[in-house]
């Protein structure tokens, strides 16, 4: 058997390329480490900016993942996605074995980052656990993603995340969780 190499190249629109004016929903993995956060003056937001590089402006409400009585709820599974294993990006494997954890937050992207939009997403398309209170549609979700990626025949593997999930909750909802989700782990390649 010879050694082959796999490229995955995602040709997105570059209107995808731009930095969004209205806010909506944006996937953030539970392995995305906060370098920086700044709540902005009139205190609805906060800038994030993630160790991986990438930007975000989050409001304080109206998010899809939320915490109850100690328990996040309304998680995201992502199939057919890992990360990359230096700076935790989000890339597309081709493989439904593969999934990524993450919260859906109420916000916008301020990085010029390649994503995929989905539009008028109804709920019960989405792979949630921890099932909790949600609304019938999410009027467009955000998936930053690299579109351009060499898997080099790497085997993904799980990797846990309960330190950076917690950090991430404690920053964005200013409290902690008691019981942490279901597979708080996700693929690495």
């Amino acid at each position: 058997m010879t050694n082959k190499q796999i490229i995955i190249n995602l040709n997105i629109p570059n209107n995808y390329n731009r930095i969004e004016k209205e806010y909506g929903y944006v996937f953030v993995p539970f392995a995305w480490e906060i370098s920086t956060h700044v709540n902005n003056s009139n205190n609805n937001s906060m800038i994030i900016k993630f160790k991986n590089g990438i930007k975000m402006e989050i409001l304080k409400e109206g998010h899809l993942t939320y915490i109850e009585d100690g328990k996040l709820r309304n998680v995201i599974v992502l199939t057919n996605y890992a990360l990359t294993n230096n700076k935790y990006y989000i890339v597309p494997t081709l493989n439904p074995c593969n999934s990524i954890r993450g919260l859906v937050l109420h916000g916008k992207l301020l990085s010029r980052i390649n994503s995929i939009k989905l539009i008028n997403v109804p709920i019960n398309y989405l792979y949630i656990i921890s099932k909790g209170t949600t609304m019938q549609y999410l009027n467009y979700l955000k998936i930053p993603v690299l579109n351009y990626y060499n898997a080099n025949n790497k085997e993904p593997e799980y990797q846990k995340f309960d330190e950076q999930l917690s950090k991430l909750v404690n920053i964005i909802f200013g409290t902690t969780i008691n019981e942490m989700p279901y597979a708080v782990d996700s693929f690495v390649v």
